[in-house]
């Protein structure tokens, strides 16, 4: 497996893979998990070509996975994450962990930062089995149109109240 910075002439097939991570992150919050190739390109060529925004490929014949990095002031964020089903627990996404530390230890900092959603059960598990574990970063929004989330989150012995809980009777 070669871990390589993204260039001009993966467009297509990391626009595939953009396309696959926005469906099954839609999926997992209970909307409807159809992002189109369009809206995957638009993504990748207006959102992500900012300069603060890197973006590494794992590649084997045909990309298997991407990561995107976002350096905001020093401080490098994973921002997304995706491996196709196919190539799974093979390594590939502890290798892009690997990157970002070294990506943020360039930048004069001692780790690396995630934003995860609270019902992202599989990248908090993967992520624990690195060794990294919640801090205190709390996110505070309404749910999206459509978005099936659960009330409330196991989250490694703690309850997360997302909406209505004890103590708060928001929606």
């Amino acid at each position: 497996m070669i871990y390589r910075l993204a260039k001009p002439g993966d467009e297509k097939a990391l626009t595939e893979l953009i396309r696959k991570f926005r469906s099954e992150i839609a999926r997992m919050r209970g909307r409807p998990g159809s992002y189109t190739p369009e809206e995957a390109r638009r993504e990748l060529t207006e959102d992500l070509s900012q300069e603060r925004f890197i973006i590494y490929v794992a590649e084997e014949e045909t990309l298997n996975g991407y990561c995107v990095f976002k350096d905001e002031e020093r401080t490098v964020w994973m921002e997304q994450l995706f491996v196709d089903p196919a190539c799974r627990r093979k390594g590939i996404a502890r290798q892009f962990v690997t990157i970002g530390e070294a990506l943020a230890e360039s930048r004069g900092q001692e780790t690396l930062f995630f934003w995860v959603h609270p019902d992202n059960r599989v990248m908090l598990s993967f992520l624990k089995s690195t060794g990294y574990d919640v801090l205190n970063l709390i996110e505070i929004r309404r749910r999206r149109y459509g978005e099936t989330c659960p009330d409330r989150v196991e989250m490694f012995g703690h309850t997360l109240y997302y909406g209505k809980g004890p103590g708060n009777e928001g929606g």
